[in-house]
């Protein structure tokens, strides 16, 4: 409270492996989420319903890195179906525009 302009970013979407929770207790929630080193541990549909629920607008990809096989997690985000707007916004917009750019 003492810091309103604070940026929270929740790692490996705020729960590793406690999806469920994630859904629960964190979306919709004000902070930022990063999904990298997720993919492969819970089902794309999964993945999706999280980016739906909390706005593709809050979601980062790799500010934790480096992790293991980072090259492997961007190929498997590339693969998931997401139009081009959510992808670019996930993958380098977002830390673009609300981390770089303050």
């Amino acid at each position: 409270r003492k810091f309103p302009e604070m940026k929270i970013i929740l790692a490996h979407l705020g729960g590793f492996k406690l999806w469920d929770e994630v859904m629960e207790k964190i979306i919709g929630e004000d902070f930022y989420l990063d999904l990298s080193y997720t993919i492969g541990f819970l089902d794309e549909s999964k993945i999706k319903d999280i980016i739906k629920g909390h706005g593709p607008d809050r979601i980062f990809f790799g500010t934790d890195f480096p992790l293991p096989n980072s090259k492997a997690q961007t190929m498997a985000f590339s693969n998931l179906g997401l139009d081009k707007d959510t992808k670019e916004k996930i993958l380098y917009r977002n830390a673009v525009e609300k981390i770089l750019s303050k």
